[in-house]
């Protein structure tokens, strides 16, 4: 039997609820009924995943993916900047605890959070983070969610790796204590292909690697970063656009 892991309840059939590990808004598929009670899932998807879904729509648009709403027609605009907020950071961290218990990890090692999306503390384990190109080769038209999940006992962290529409990436310490089995957990969806891709992303950072990325004080290379993603999906969205010509 299951508990949702903000409140403690029991999960059943009246008081589970559908959780996407990435938020349904992005065109996020992986889900599970074993995380979260309906009335917690309702609330943070009122309030922070809300913000996410506000501030991704222009991609979501962009791209026209698969999900319950109608498209619109955004202009293809390479200016948007990063999503930020510390409703973005907790969306994300929820994703990335989603994720650890969804792959069997242990409600021990992440309930030093709960207060974080309580509103009870500041929330400062989430920073924009991209690693060197070579570590991750996109195909030539892919657009996807990356979720990497690493625990290194002898390191004793825990942390995971999320990139969004591979464009806003990010990096979350789930716990920087952490003494449980060792993990290390891919997952990669194609939004666009609506598949996952049995590929691999080989972050394995150190404790002191890990460290050094808190905080991310350079706001102008995030910018840059972004930017020049944002350009090659809408590069993709173009062609795209052309062939249905």
């Amino acid at each position: 039997m299951s508990n949702c892991y903000i409140c403690y309840s029991v999960l059943n059939k009246r008081t589970s609820s559908k959780e996407h590990i990435i938020s349904n808004a992005c065109g996020g598929r992986l889900k599970s009924f074993r995380l979260l009670c309906r009335a917690c899932n309702e609330k943070m998807g009122a309030g922070f995943d809300a913000e996410l879904a506000k501030q991704t729509s222009h991609v979501v648009a962009l791209l026209d993916i698969k999900r319950d709403r109608k498209r619109t027609h955004p202009e293809m605009d390479a200016e948007k900047g990063p999503i930020d907020g510390d409703a973005i950071n907790k969306s994300i961290a929820k994703s990335a605890i989603n994720f650890f218990i969804m792959k069997g990890g242990d409600k021990k090692f992440i309930q030093h959070l709960i207060p974080f999306f309580l509103n009870q503390e500041k929330l400062d384990g989430v920073e924009f983070h991209f690693p060197d190109e070579s570590f991750y080769r996109y195909e030539p038209e892919e657009v996807s969610h990356i979720i990497k999940l690493v625990g290194h006992p002898t390191e004793r962290i825990l942390y995971c790796y999320i990139e969004l529409f591979n464009t806003n990436n990010f990096i979350v310490r789930l716990n920087d204590h952490y003494d449980g089995p060792a993990i290390n957990k891919t997952y990669i969806y194609d939004v666009l292909q609506s598949k996952e891709l049995k590929k691999e992303f080989p972050v394995n950072y150190t404790r002191s690697e890990l460290f050094s990325f808190f905080p991310n004080t350079n706001p102008h290379l995030i910018s840059q970063h972004i930017t020049k993603r944002h350009n090659r999906i809408i590069d993709i969205a173009r062609q795209r656009d052309r062939r249905k010509l």
